[in-house]
Order: structure tokens, then sequence, then C-alpha cells
């Protein structure tokens, strides 16, 4: 019986030749394999002095492909009835090879680990990170497929070859170990062990292996245990990201804010109660309440069982979900890029207004949904010409008439791709009239309800511009406001415009479209009368893709420092509008300037002065500004 000793190596110039000398002496009939894996330290000069020496037979890779691969290279070549993996850096002593290959024989086993941790006499391990590794990653492998192990990574695996060569090996860097362990596993081999030495080496010293490959280590017994699951997983993984992230970012809110009705949702909450057959005066006080009804009639029906604030929230939130998913979806088709993608809908998920109102004020996240679910339906029939997409654009139009006026704004968007797209005017029409003949039923049967209260939208708009538009239209509410809405992400939009402007004429022109054609939709804000961060939001689908493609452009950019940057770029984005709502709170920063007659210095005083007074949560938003 033969013993064939795979060997990889990788630069171990200072432990090659004493461990061939080792290996040379062992008493048992052998074949010993080197596999270099393209050595760059003057490992491949020293085994090609020795090759004409027929003691080994010595492989060589051009580029290096890692360890697992090397550790193919030599089984495609073992003619010994066993095998086993010898590292190349002292750390295990070859002498424990023979009472391995004698145990192995003698018990007629297919496989046999050499356990580290058996040995009583092995008191030191290459650092507390590596052994608990280790440990965990037993532990795993032994829940996992029903082993015993006491050591699952340990370098010395011995096979009959013809069974090791039976597994469908994939690996090419470390997860040669847990793979054999977890493909041995599933033949159905409950894998023996046996002590073995060690001599440690740290990191400083060589060791290559590190935390990284760990991780892969149990993603490998993960994807063999469950295949499905974790194709699934592998395949939707953003999605999950995106879910995981945006549950987090609830709770996140909830722990600090609460989710309270706030601001001027009780008009909102009463219709919902005048719904549900109380209040029925309610509807006379707020008839501009009644032309909106989506909120209520879901509060009436679906969430009738709750109540009407736990209602509201519940569609928020519905609303909510909604929003980052579509995002995701939609920059990255427009983008074609994932990361731009994932980074929009994260930053979306967390923007200031969303914080600050949306997830508590009733109308304005559902009107961000049918915004975004239009453009989004729109720029699906962009890409096929399909009509169900133009047709899913009318109902979120028509259901935004219902919600938030807000809402029924992205049909310019899809009226721009309508201009741009090169088809006869015959189609042009027809896909105008696919598109808007729900909208405009939807508005003609809305007009027919206002009549109920003796009240329009039109009244509305009026009145509002009336009221409120000479003191927010000011060149300094202007900047205040967009100052507040997208805070940090400014210098990430600046950013992406720079890159948009320096790649110009290798920008796909996915985005080129998707910008001009946005560009109407987003701007459609400063029709409102009221020029406030949660109306300017609107045109979040304009500027957060616009920072996330400069962030990206930060990202792949070579090296480590550039993915470092842009991942910590995202992460202050995420952050900030937290740490502005929590020193701002719920204070209204215009009245108070305002009453200070825009003294900075007044302003910034009364502010200090107050602060412990304005509320944290919104469900108390109301302080008299003296």
């Amino acid at each position: 019986m033969k013993l064939t000793i795979i060997i990889p190596v990788y630069n171990e110039k200072n432990t090659i030749l004493p461990l061939l000398e080792k290996v040379a002496h062992l008493d048992i009939v052998k074949e010993v394999i080197i596999v270099d894996d393209c050595s760059t330290d003057g490992t491949r000069e020293i085994l090609r002095s020795m090759q004409n020496e027929n003691k080994y037979k010595i492989l060589y890779h051009e580029k290096n492909n890692g360890k697992g691969a090397a550790i193919r290279t030599g089984l495609a070549e073992a003619t010994g009835e066993y095998a086993v993996i010898q590292d190349a850096d002292l750390e295990y002593d070859p002498q424990d090879l023979v009472k391995m290959f004698l145990y192995i024989r003698e018990h007629n086993l297919e496989v046999l680990y050499g356990s580290r941790r058996l040995n009583k006499e092995n008191k030191k391990y290459a650092g507390i990170s590596y052994y608990l590794g280790g440990v965990f990653l037993t532990w795993v492998a032994n829940i996992l497929y029903g082993q015993k192990l006491t050591d699952e990574p340990t370098c010395y695996k011995m096979f009959k070859t013809d069974f090791l060569r039976s597994l469908p090996l994939a690996c090419k860097r470390f997860e040669f170990c847990p793979e054999v362990t977890a493909l041995s596993a599933l033949r159905g081999i409950k894998i023996a062990e046996i002590p073995i030495n060690y001599y440690p080496r740290t990191k400083e010293e060589g060791k290559k292996i590190g935390w990284r490959d760990a991780l892969v280590a149990l993603k490998v017994f993960l994807e063999y245990r469950a295949p499905r699951i974790f194709k699934f997983i592998h395949k939707h993984k953003i999605g999950i990201i995106l879910g995981v992230a945006a549950i987090l970012n609830l709770l996140i809110f909830k722990a600090l804010f609460g989710f309270h009705p706030n601001n001027d949702t009780d008009s909102f909450l009463w219709l919902m109660e005048y719904f549900r057959g109380s209040f029925p005066d309610s509807v006379v006080a707020h008839p501009n309440r009644y032309l909106n009804p989506f909120y209520a009639v879901i509060g009436a029906t679906i969430f009738r069982f709750l109540s009407v604030e736990d209602s509201l929230i519940a569609t928020n939130i519905i609303f909510y979900f909604g929003l980052v998913f579509v995002t995701y979806d939609l920059i990255r088709r427009v983008f074609k890029s994932k990361f731009t993608g994932l980074v929009s809908a994260l930053i979306i998920m967390t923007g200031y207004p969303m914080i600050r109102y949306s997830l508590t004020q009733v109308q304005d996240i559902g009107g961000y949904f049918w915004f975004l679910l239009t453009i989004y339906a729109g720029w699906l029939w962009w890409e096929n010409k399909k009509i169900k997409w133009l047709l899913l654009g009318g109902v979120a139009v028509s259901f935004g008439v219902l919600t938030k006026e807000s809402g029924c704004m992205g049909a310019l968007f899809v009226g721009i791709l309508f201009l741009i797209n090169k088809d006869s005017w015959k189609n042009k029409i027809l896909n105008f009239v696919y598109f808007s003949f729900l909208p405009f039923f939807t508005i003609l049967i809305n007009a027919a309800r206002g009549k109920d209260v003796d009240y329009n939208s039109a009244q509305w708009f009026i009145e509002n511009w009336r009221i409120f538009a000479p003191s927010n239209y000011t060149l300094f509410k202007w900047v205040g406001v967009h100052a507040t809405t997208y805070n940090i992400l400014w210098v990430f939009v600046l950013l992406g415009l720079f890159f948009i402007i320096k790649n110009w004429h290798n920008l796909h022109s996915n985005i080129k479209i998707y910008l001009l054609a946005v560009i109407p939709s987003s701007m459609s804000y400063y029709a409102w009368p009221l020029f406030i961060g949660r109306t300017v939001y609107i045109s979040a689908w304009f500027f957060v893709p616009l920072a996330a493609y400069g962030i990206y452009n930060i990202y792949i950019k070579p090296g480590a420092l550039y993915k470092f940057l842009a991942i910590s770029a995202v992460v202050v984005c995420l952050v900030t509008p937290y740490a502005l709502q929590s020193m701002l709170r719920y204070a209204n920063l215009f009245r108070i300037i305002d009453v200070c007659e825009r003294k900075p210095a007044c302003a910034w005083n009364y502010f200090w002065h107050n602060r412990d007074n304005f509320s944290t949560t919104g469900d108390k938003n109301y302080f008299d500004y003296k």
C-alpha cells in the first residue's frame, strides 16, 4: 500500500526544505507530489533545483489559484491507494502521517482526520481568534452533518484516493477543508479522528488563513447542507439585505422616536372615523381631506380591526417597504448596477423627511409610493414596450390622485418618455390613452365626489397658494429646506454630477434618458404652496441616484481604501438624518428664525434654551413660539 502526500506550496522558502527532509525520513511506502502555486519569494527556484531528483513529483501553477486548486492538481497525479494533505509550513509533524496511515488501513476507513485538540500536549495555538474560529467551524460541521469531530479545520485529512477522487470538488482556496468534510458526510461517512501534534505559527510568521476564510467555510457548510435554501438566499441576497435593513431601520426609528401620528394627521384620522361611521361632521370641517380617501378607505375596510392610529401606521409601513424594493429595482435597471440600486434604496429609507415626517405623516409616504410606482411602470414600459406597464402606471396615478397630490406627478415622467420614444404619432396617442384613461376617469369621479362637500382640488390649490405661498417661497426658506432635506447627501450629489459630466460620452443612454425624464416630476414640488421637506422629497428619485452613482464611482476604484471610503460614505448618509432629527427634534426652525427676526445668535440661543420643550416623538408637535 502506498500513501500519496500532496504538498501545496505558496511562498514557503524558509520551510520547504526542512519539511521535505522530514517527509523523506517517513518509514512508509510513499509518493510525494509538490504543487507550487506560483510562489514569488524564491520557493519556485528551490523546487526547480530539485527537479531532477526522483524522490518528488513537482508540478507548477502559472498563476496563484489557491490551496484547494493546488490540491486538486496534485490529486489528479496521485497513484497511491491513500492520499493525505501536508502543508509546507512545519505546523504539523509528518511523523504523525505514519500512525494515521497505519490506523486508516487497519480499520479500513475511507476518511481519517488528525485532531490537534485530541492531543492534550498541544498547549499552543496561533491565536485566540484562530482557536475560537476552529471550535466554531467544528461545531457547525457537527450540527449540520451529524458528526462528532473535535477538529474539523485540521490540515491532516487522509482518504482512500479513489474515494477522494469521487467527490465533486470545486474548491480553490482554503475551502477544501469544509468541502471535503461536507461531501464525505453527505456520503454517509462517520469521520474518524486520532490525536496529532501541532506547532502553530502566527500571522507575522507567515500564516495565510484569515477570518474571511472562516466565513467562506461557513458558507460552504450551509451551501452543501441546504443547497436549495442556500441558492435561494444567494439568488435573492440583495432583497434579503434590503429587507433586514428596512426592518432594522423601523426598529431604530421606533426606539428613538416612536410610531405616533403627528403634525396635521388629525384630519386624516377623523376622515377614517367618518368612513367607519363616526364623526359625521369631520368631512364638513376638512373637505379637502375628503378628496384624498385612500387611507380612510383602507382603514375602514382592510384595517378596520385596528385603531385609526394603528391603521395609519400599518398602511405607511406597507408603503415604506414598497418604496425600498421598488427604488432598488428601478435604479438597478437604470444604472445597470446592483450597488447603485442598493445604496439608493438604503438612503431613501433613512432620508431626513422619512425620519421626520413620512413614517408618521399619513399622506406623504403614500404619495411617494404611487409617484415612484408610476415612474417604475413607465421605465418597464420603456424597456420592453408592453402595454401592461402603461396600465400599471395608470393605476398608480389614479391611486396617487386619491392619496396625495404628489402621488400623481409621476405621470410627467411617463409623458417625457412618450415624447422621446421613436414611434409614430398614432402609437404615441394610443399609448397615452392606455396610460391615462383610468386617471382621467378617477379625476372625474373625484370631482363628482367633491360636490358632496361643495369643494374641489382647484379651490384647495388656490386657497393654499394665497395663504401659504408668500411666507414659504423665499430664497432663505428655499436654501434652508433643501439643506435639511438632503443635508450631507449634497456632497455626494455633487460628486455624482461630477462623474456624470466626466463620463458623459461613455454613459449608458438609460442613465441620460432617466435623468432627463425624471426632472419635471421631481421638480413638481415647486407647484406646491407649502415649501417644506416632505413635499421636496419627491425629488429624491433624482438626487439620491446621483449621490449613489458618485459613491459607486469611488467604490469601483482599485484598492481596499476606496471601498472603505465608499462604504463609510454610505454609513454617514444613513446616520446623518437620525443625528439631525435627534438634535433638532420637532422644533420649527423657521418659526424660531422669524421670532428672532433672522438674527443668528438669537435663533441659536432660543433653540437651545427651549430644546427640552420641543417634542422628541412628534405626537405633541405644538409649541408656543414667542
